[in-house]
């Protein structure tokens, strides 16, 4: 009898479990996260950009977001690129990157120096990847930029139209990924030392005119 209860309450979570979303952990609580910024916030100059009106100065804050996008179809690159990408580079998945969706969920940096964690998860910790189903596959890509630009995607893509300057940038692409189910299938760590996992997460100065 133990053994049906048991069959039956496995076949229960897993019929459950694929109408659910998957769930990733979405911190740095082991990788650096790294920017040129300096303690308190830097100072950048339209010199120091290139742009030949100079005298212009931007505090630029110490604080930071981030972003998770996924990709469902597992790509590899994003608008063909595999590598990592800083300032004006880094701006594709702003503006709509081909096969990458955006997750759903914001980081935001903590007390600790090259830290970021997930804004809002459960009670383990985990993180709600929506459109992505739960025990799916996929393959994830961060982006990260300065407080100054906003807070949300929107408000950066916007900020940014209007000639803000800033820091912005995008991870490389992780390798494939299976999220949790929060039953059967543990919750994966997104960034990690090694593949799959994201390694590091760097952002430089950035400025569209």
């Amino acid at each position: 009898m133990t053994k049906i209860i048991t069959s039956i309450t496995i076949a229960t979570l897993v019929a459950t479990s694929s109408y659910a979303q998957g769930l990733v952990s979405f911190s740095s609580s082991t990788q650096n996260q790294s920017t040129n910024n300096v303690t308190g916030g830097e100072v950048v100059t339209d010199s120091a950009l290139g742009n030949a009106t100079a005298g212009k100065t931007v505090n630029v804050a110490s604080s930071f977001y981030c972003a998770l996008f996924f990709s469902a179809s597992q790509a590899t690159t994003v608008s063909g690129s595999s590598t990592a990408h800083q300032g004006g580079a880094a701006e594709s998945l702003l503006f709509g990157a081909s096969g990458w969706a955006f997750s759903g969920i914001y980081g935001a940096n903590t007390t600790t120096a090259g830290r970021f964690a997930a804004l809002g998860t459960d009670s383990n910790g985990a993180s709600t990847v929506n459109g992505l189903a739960a025990g799916g596959s996929a393959t994830f890509v961060i982006l990260g930029w300065s407080a100054n630009l906003g807070s949300t995607l929107a408000a950066v893509a916007a900020s940014l139209s209007v000639g803000a300057h800033g820091y912005l940038g995008q991870s490389v692409v992780s390798g494939v990924i299976q999220s949790g189910d929060g039953a059967l299938i543990t919750t994966p760590a997104l960034m990690s030392s090694g593949a799959p996992g994201i390694q590091s997460l760097m952002m430089g100065v950035v400025a569209r005119r």
